[in-house]
């Protein structure tokens, strides 16, 4: 055998007939096979998110400021230095979390189309197709951010405005109103976790894309529940453990790919078999029926 190998001889090959990986198997050898490029995409998508990411932080910063002083002058747990630190941590982590979870307009529809070719194990020239797509799907990305910033700008005030005065006078009126109107936000963000890939697969216009998200999202509702709890987590501890800058880092360069792929897979593997299948092979005038209103044309 010796200390070199014969390079010119044929190896074992893979053997065509191969069964195809599924599920968890086939989203894990994308996952390590395409490693470097889901780090480019992540690069990608934080460069041209930094508009997003600052207007978030903007307006995140006050309900954010007022829990931790709520926290600290309480029974004094924390002096002016550490709260400020923990308002730093607790924002860019809200922040972050935003972008990852709820998107960043027409970026997202580029990185979900991305991921998208990855999960469908589609070519795509990543540079080219990213770019391609931001353009075409600018105008309606930018109407989704839009409404995204009205409805975190709003859904913060009130959920701040009833914990103000659940902590003034003890009434439950005021938490039940803040957990409703908590709960209803993350609908709205389970809602984004199958906006942008309709928008790069269909035609359709805002109002359906948003109709067709809310009804894909509440009949998923287990799934999304576990993963927004499982991956918040994840940020949570990256944005707490690491300091402000050691994050930010991790967040340019792979967090947000990182935590992103496994919504854009299964999202898309859930409009495969909800609608695509059942474009291409309608069983019923129910299945017809419920779907009519989803149909558009794939990209």
């Amino acid at each position: 055998m010796g200390l070199f190998y014969n390079f010119s001889k044929e190896g074992p090959g893979i053997d065509k007939d191969a069964p195809k990986k599924k599920g968890v198997f086939l989203y894990f050898e994308i996952l390590f096979r395409k490693f470097w490029k889901l780090c480019q995409v992540n690069f990608l998508y934080t460069i041209c998110s930094i508009p997003m990411i600052f207007l978030y932080y903007i307006l995140v910063t006050p309900s954010v400021v007022s829990f931790v002083q709520s926290l600290g002058n309480g029974e004094a747990l924390m002096n002016a230095d550490e709260m400020a630190m923990y308002s730093t941590m607790l924002t860019l982590f809200v922040t972050i979390s935003a972008v990852t979870f709820m998107g960043s307009g027409p970026a997202s529809a580029a990185m979900a189309f991305v991921m998208r070719c990855f999960a469908r194990e589609e070519h795509t020239w990543l540079f080219s197709d990213f770019f391609k797509k931001f353009k075409e799907n600018f105008k309606q990305g930018m109407i989704v951010a839009v409404v995204d910033l009205i409805v975190v700008f709003v859904g913060s005030f009130a959920i701040r405005f009833y914990y103000n005065y659940f902590l003034q006078n003890g009434q439950m009126v005021w938490f039940f109103l803040m957990c409703f109107l908590i709960v209803c936000m993350f609908v709205f963000i389970s809602m984004h976790y199958y906006i942008y890939q309709l928008m790069v697969t269909f035609e359709n216009k805002t109002k359906d894309l948003f109709k067709n998200a809310i009804i894909l999202a509440l009949s998923t509702a287990p799934v999304n529940i576990l993963f927004t709890l499982l991956f918040g987590v994840i940020s949570f501890i990256v944005f707490t453990v690491f300091t402000p800058i050691m994050s930010l880092i991790l967040t340019t360069v792979l967090l947000i790919g990182l935590l992103r792929f496994p919504f854009e897979f299964y999202a898309q593997s859930v409009i495969r078999k909800k609608i695509l299948n059942n474009m291409d092979n309608p069983s019923d005038d129910e299945s017809e029926k419920n779907d009519e209103q989803m149909i558009g044309v794939d990209n």
